[in-house]
């Protein structure tokens, strides 16, 4: 079987680099050959492109636009989408240009391999995981860790290789996450991946969207056996005391691996073809 993946970036520094990467690894693990950028019996567009090219059958997403009607012309012309997460499915719906569409929820998968969970040599206590979230909600983090008397460190979005990213998770406990909305978060997945529970400061915003309008969150993909989500780092004591009841590595590798992902996302391509053939019938 031949896939068309539409994609150009492939800096795993970036969300839609690592998702095309991911992607591909997933479905050649299947024994699916890609081929990208090129027009094949199943297509599949990731980020954008020329798409007066494609088929109008393609499966598009999940990095093409911010807000839909940012492009109301692939709303037209295709009907067939994929977004990260429920949340982001529940926004997109909320728009006009949107409402002919049918739009599934499909994640990437996480290289479970590469961020695996050897025996940790501990040096510290808590990795602070910050992405585009005010120095205010960080600030507020270091104090409570200092408070505890925890050992830290913080790592920046885009400011680390996956070298220093995964030496640092070999080393620390716990991980608190301090960052905005994420419409699906590969970083802390890959995080959870190594087996470190995380502490989530989630106070679900979405730029002027308060919580009680549209419930958005830092951890569309999450479960009890990961850690702890809270609106703020009133429970971060507690969840500290129960580190060892977590288990996140389990979660990711039952529901987030490469070819866990890549078989969802070759089911939503047939469940296309079925429905064009049908429409031919």
């Amino acid at each position: 079987m031949e896939i068309g993946l539409f994609y150009h970036n492939k800096n795993p520094k970036t969300g839609p680099g690592k998702l095309a990467l991911n992607l591909i690894q997933g479905l050649k693990s299947l024994g699916i050959t890609v081929k990208p950028n090129q027009i094949c019996k199943y297509n599949g567009c990731l980020q954008p492109t020329n798409y007066e090219l494609l088929p109008s059958d393609t499966l598009m997403g999940p990095n093409l636009v911010i807000l839909p009607d940012e492009q109301p012309y692939i709303w037209q012309k295709f009907s067939n989408f994929v977004v990260p997460s429920i949340w982001v499915k529940n926004k997109y719906k909320s728009f006009e240009v949107t409402k002919n569409t049918n739009i599934n929820v499909w994640s990437v998968g996480i290289d479970t391999n590469q961020f695996s969970a050897p025996d940790k040599q501990i040096e510290f206590d808590c990795l602070v995981y910050y992405k585009n979230s005010g120095e205010e909600k960080l600030r507020e983090t270091e104090d409570r860790l200092k408070s505890l008397g925890l050992d830290y460190r913080i790592i920046g979005y885009g400011l680390y290789t996956e070298e220093q990213f995964l030496d640092l998770l070999q080393k620390c406990r716990f991980c608190v996450l301090v960052t905005k909305t994420e419409s699906q978060g590969i970083a802390y997945m890959e995080i959870l991946s190594t087996n470190t529970p995380c502490y989530v400061y989630d106070k679900q915003e979405w730029d002027d969207i308060p919580p009680y309008t549209f419930a958005a969150t830092s951890a569309p993909y999450f479960s009890g056996e990961c850690g702890m989500i809270s609106p703020d780092l009133n429970s971060l004591e507690n969840f500290i005391n129960k580190l060892d009841i977590y288990e996140p590595r389990s979660y990711i590798i039952n529901e987030h691996r490469l070819d866990v992902s890549a078989k969802k996302y070759l089911k939503l391509l047939r469940e296309e073809e079925k429905k064009r053939n049908e429409s031919q019938n």
